[in-house]
């Protein structure tokens, strides 16, 4: 997600693959779980709250931390 992130057609800053996370949550379950073929949404109107946040979380999160979906993705995921 954040090689998606950072292209810029997409958001062209990496640290907003949060949103694509968020936006595809249903079929993705962990933010390094996607495959090549899947279709993605991108949410194009994210707020500036919703921006922030996602980047936020992403600098807290990072990417060294991947593994199950813990209590602080939850939380960001809304569940």
């Amino acid at each position: 997600l954040w090689d998606i992130a950072a292209k810029p057609e997409v958001y062209g800053n990496m640290d907003m693959w949060p949103l694509l996370w968020k936006a595809n949550k249903e079929s993705i379950k962990r933010p390094d779980d996607i495959a090549v073929g899947m279709t993605l949404t991108i949410d194009r109107g994210a707020t500036k709250e919703a921006v922030d946040a996602a980047i936020e979380y992403s600098r807290l999160r990072g990417a060294e931390s991947l593994g199950p979906v813990d209590t602080f993705d939850q939380q960001y995921l809304g569940k």
